[in-house]
């Protein structure tokens, strides 16, 4: 790999330490993605401004990288589900960078977590008033979520009216439409679920043709994610039988 090629030439370029980090996270070697975060940070405070290089310039490069670094360390004991040391780090690389979007993405998610709702609020606040994010389809659905658990409806229905627009297909967000107009307007309930329907029997066809290869029908439809659920297909049968269907 260049990286650790890169690495084994100058081990202490804090950028070669952030891919090389970010590689073996992504290969879920944790210790060394974290030890590689470590020490690139403390050699972040060792770099001297090259010649020719605007001194502005040149730290708020340091601060954006520390960010990027500060931000790779969260996800680490994220997979690692130590919330609280995650939520610190992903803190940090927001505080240093708050247009660190991934960041702020990501400690919204770990305030959810916490129950902290207004936290989650202000951090997807953040990200979708920056035009490039405004119709950023993960945080409009966790913001769906968060609104739906706050027990504000309308707010929580206009969300997820915008996710399925952004994504027809996504089954979750029809199913959650489909159960707040359940007892208020049954037809239009149909609908989302009839629609949510289709596309999760549809995604469940597609990773049954991933999975073909190394696991047979019966093990692959003996996991719940994997199946539609009696209370759903129960939901849908009442309605159809209400309206005829």
């Amino acid at each position: 790999m260049l990286f650790q090629k890169a690495f084994q030439i100058d081990d202490t370029n804090p950028l070669t330490m952030k891919h090389l980090a970010d590689h073996f996270l992504f290969d879920d070697e944790l210790d060394i993605a974290e030890a590689l975060c470590e020490r690139a940070l403390r050699f972040c405070g060792k770099l001297k401004k090259p010649d020719g290089c605007d001194l502005q310039s040149f730290r708020k490069d340091i601060v954006m990288l520390s960010s990027d670094l500060s931000f790779i360390w969260g996800k680490i004991h994220h997979k690692r589900e130590n919330y609280d040391d995650a939520l610190k780090h992903y803190f940090q690389a927001v505080k240093l960078n708050s247009n660190n979007f991934s960041a702020q993405f990501c400690l919204a998610k770990i305030h959810f977590l916490n129950g902290n709702f207004n936290a989650v609020d202000e951090c997807l606040n953040t990200i979708l008033a920056a035009p490039k994010y405004k119709d950023c389809y993960e945080a409009i659905k966790l913001l769906a979520k968060v609104k739906s658990l706050q027990g504000k409806r309308f707010e929580a229905l206009a969300h997820y009216k915008r996710v399925i627009e952004l994504n027809p297909k996504d089954y979750q967000s029809n199913f959650e439409v489909a159960q707040m107009f359940d007892q208020v307007d049954q037809p239009l309930a149909l609908s989302y679920y009839e629609q949510g329907l289709k596309s999760l029997s549809m995604d469940i066809e597609v990773r049954l043709k991933l999975h073909s290869d190394h696991q047979n029908e019966e093990e692959f439809f003996s996991d719940p994610i994997n199946i539609v659920s009696p209370e759903l297909l129960n939901n849908i049968g009442v309605l159809r039988l209400e309206h005829a269907e």
